[in-house]
């Protein structure tokens, strides 16, 4: 039975309490409403304080990388502040299973369905790498299947941008031991090919609905992981396609040289698996859709009726309290700072507060309006 530490109705900032979701030994996951706008959201709560070090920065760390992130498969980011000095993330509320539920419910994904979910947390994952960011944590209770189908990555806990500063002491491993590569258990660091791998067992996991590797004890499932080759999922799932297979075991090299490079090399390949009944690949559907993008522009500009200056609105803001915000060496405002600028520009700041860590946050500009960002206080200030 679940233990929820919010009451069902309690307020926390502007969001009421409408149930416990999940938890866990970092925290909780409520369902609440947004008393300002009615609208159902998550919110996740850290069971951890200023104090502790570590993982305070793993809660700083969490809110900024969500802050920076938006994509159709990665659930949305909307704030991060402190309840009575207790954590909060408030995200996208996700409908429907996680894969781990609905493989203990019903048993594997028939194969043109798996394929179709490892091609849409292709899509997810190769966004996150060209941002910088690894997941860490990919598995199949961290994906969630939606009523209509589509896939969503969650919990972003123990993500980290590759040139970020180590959070996790040295000889400390971060992530679900059944999931963790060879490298990362031999002390080396994370890279996009222990990302294949990751996703090598959640695909491993879609198609026999038992992971690749086990055992009685950590010992014993890490030397399994380490030195014993995965059984071929078709001796757990027989008649399942020769390509995905061969997919998935490559994936599951224990040499990383040997795997995908990187995400979108195991996505081509994915799309050329046959016999799966798959529709149109996304990408040629992306390609398809930005020609006909390009000929409305075209004709649009040919024919004077362009309905707009192409100007967006967007606003800095910093969840732990006001900031300076400045730009190219000099103070452009205080946040909440908004600016008003193009689609697709890129901008770059820094987010200055007395008692806290100053910050550059730079994105690309998308439809996104708000970008929040967390400040570290500096030890023994930013109270």
């Amino acid at each position: 039975m679940l233990t929820m530490r919010l009451r069902v109705g309690s307020l926390a900032g502007r969001y009421r309490v409408e149930g416990l979701v999940g938890s866990g030994g970092m925290g909780e996951v409520y369902q609440v409403i947004d008393t300002e706008t009615g609208s159902r959201l998550a919110m996740k709560t850290l069971n951890v304080r200023r104090s502790d070090g570590p993982s305070w920065q793993r809660f700083l760390n969490e809110a900024g990388i969500q802050a920076s992130l938006s994509h159709p498969g990665v659930t949305a980011f909307f704030e991060a502040f402190l309840c009575d000095e207790t954590p909060c993330i408030v995200m996208e509320f996700v409908d429907g299973d996680t894969l781990h539920a609905r493989l203990q419910r019903r048993g594997p994904f028939a194969a043109a369905d798996a394929v179709k979910i490892l091609d849409a947390l292709c899509d997810a994952l190769g966004y996150l790498h060209e941002k910088g960011i690894l997941h860490r944590d990919l598995k199949s209770s961290n994906v969630k299947l939606t009523p209509d189908g589509r896939v969503k990555l969650l919990d972003f806990g123990i993500a980290r941008a590759r040139d970020a500063e180590r959070l996790t002491q040295t000889g400390m491993v971060m992530g679900t031991p059944e999931h963790l590569p060879p490298e990362v258990l031999q002390g080396r660091p994370a890279d996009e090919t222990s990302e294949v791998w990751s996703l090598g067992v959640l695909a491993y996991e879609l198609v026999t609905a038992r992971l690749p590797f086990d055992g009685g004890g950590d010992r014993e499932l890490f030397r399994a992981i380490l030195s014993e080759p995965p059984q071929p999922p078709s001796r757990y799932t027989p008649g399942m396609p020769a390509q995905l297979e061969a997919v998935i075991l490559r994936c599951l090299e224990k040499n990383p040289a040997k795997r995908y490079r990187d995400i979108a090399a195991l996505q081509r390949a994915i799309g050329r698996i046959g016999g799966t009944g798959r529709p149109l690949p996304r990408r040629a559907l992306i390609a398809a859709s930005a020609l006909l993008a390009v000929l409305l522009l075209f004709w649009l500009l040919r024919n004077g009726k362009d309905r707009g200056d192409g100007q967006h609105e967007v606003t800095l803001e910093v969840v732990n309290g006001a900031a300076e915000v400045w730009e190219n060496g000099r103070m452009v405002g205080r946040t909440p700072y908004t600016r008003r600028t193009k689609l697709g520009e890129r901008l770059e700041f820094e987010l200055r507060r007395d008692g806290f860590a100053q910050q550059t946050v730079q994105f690309d500009v998308t439809d996104r309006q708000v970008y929040s960002y967390a400040l570290e206080a500096l030890p023994g200030r930013g109270k």
